[in-house]
């Protein structure tokens, strides 16, 4: 039986707040960075736009033009393909799928439609590994849990999930793991 690795989009494998809090930066004339955001859910310090109109960024076709990978995303993923049955798990709005995961196809061309799963309950998920940049898709898993790192994610301190900066690191660490 081949070994099962579940990877997360958002946040794990590309940057999608950044281009988040600049089209919001731009519409509502505030000035939030990145290092601001100390929780996932980050909408209570967006004061001057609703979750509602932050979730409707996500919605416009253009804001997914903005979205790149991380640097070694794209080469350690591959990687790992070769090696695992990679599942690229993410939660997300049937609003935003078609172009969001018309760019992620495009950035990540290896990848194969069959591989996505699109779920809220990454927890259920019956794999040897998941990596993620939110907690809560880690804490009630029964997987080895690697967490990447952000300044949302920071205050968690659990032994039994792994940190890690990048996709590279997260690469050496399931290298380890007894699997």
């Amino acid at each position: 039986m081949n070994r099962k690795l579940a990877v997360d989009i958002d946040n794990t494998l590309w940057d999608m707040v950044k281009p988040w809090i600049s089209v919001y930066n731009y519409r509502y004339n505030d000035n939030i960075i990145y290092d601001d955001i100390i929780k996932y859910d980050f909408f209570n310090i967006t004061s001057k736009a609703t979750k509602e109109d932050m979730f409707n960024i996500l919605n416009k076709d253009s804001f997914w033009d903005s979205v790149r990978p991380y640097k070694y995303s794209y080469e350690y993923l591959e990687k790992l393909n070769k090696e695992f049955d990679v599942y690229i798990v993410t939660s997300t709005s049937y609003k935003t799928t078609h172009r969001k995961f018309e760019m992620f196809f495009k950035h990540f061309d290896f990848i194969e439609e069959h591989q996505l799963i699109i779920t809220s309950r990454k927890q259920l998920m019956n794999v040897d590994v998941m990596i993620d940049d939110c907690i809560d898709c880690l804490r009630y898993g029964d997987y080895h849990k690697i967490l990447i790192d952000a300044p949302y994610n920071r205050d968690i301190n659990d032994n039994k999930i792994i940190r890690v900066k990048d996709m590279r690191e997260a690469y050496d660490v399931i290298h380890t793991l007894p699997l």
